[in-house]
């Protein structure tokens, strides 16, 4: 049986659970959710619905926080796109207790500066689609048992359509670190589910 309409189910049901209501004529209320959320919400959504099962045996086995991970989102509605990455401190600063002395202060600017003036390089989209960057949200959150994770999005406006042409991921260039990179690309009609996991890797977007 197709399990493709149980995912596209759940992220209509969910997407509606999760969109503001206005209780007053006065209230300032959203009537619809962003075009690049919402794709942003079906990759979560589908990653989930299709891996529920071995997701929630790997947890049990090694634990949601997972050392030398991280997850990247890719979604384009048309020329306009969002990129998430999310990986636990240690993957992408080297260490997850607050940063006090000088030297764990430099390192963490320096990870979070690599993220904020890199991740084009990390990233590289065709040429031929003059893609420009701009950063929506970069920061680190801190968790019960001393854990941390580091939180960033970027903005991408392309001039050309991504479909057809080539990503390559160059993530593991700047954080050695990150030994597994799961990454979920949707592009209009590609949706692609891949782990990029060295140098250099090339995804065909089709």
């Amino acid at each position: 049986m197709d399990d493709s309409n149980g995912i596209f189910g759940g992220f209509i049901f969910l997407s509606i659970l999760s969109a503001p209501s206005c209780r007053t004529p006065r209230q300032s209320c959203p009537t619809t959710l962003d075009p690049l959320d919402m794709k942003i919400q079906f990759l979560k959504i589908g990653v989930l619905a299709m891996g529920c099962i071995s997701a929630l045996a790997q947890a049990h086995e090694h634990g949601a926080h997972v050392h030398g991970s991280a997850k990247m989102n890719i979604a384009f509605d048309g020329l306009q796109g969002k990129v998430e990455l999310h990986g636990p401190g240690d993957s992408l600063i080297g260490f997850e207790y607050k940063a006090k002395s000088a030297a764990d202060k430099k390192k963490q600017a320096d990870a979070l500066n690599i993220l904020e003036t890199k991740m084009g390089e990390m990233v590289v989209f065709d040429s031929a689609s003059a893609c420009f960057w701009q950063k929506d949200k970069i920061e680190v959150a801190f968790e019960e048992g001393g854990h941390s994770d580091v939180n960033a999005s970027w903005l991408v406006h392309c001039q050309k359509s991504l479909m057809n042409t080539k990503v390559i991921f160059n993530v593991q260039k700047f954080f050695p670190r990150v030994k597994d990179l799961d990454v979920q690309l949707l592009v209009d009609t590609a949706q692609i589910s891949v782990e990029a996991n060295k140098v250099g890797m090339e995804v065909l977007v089709k």
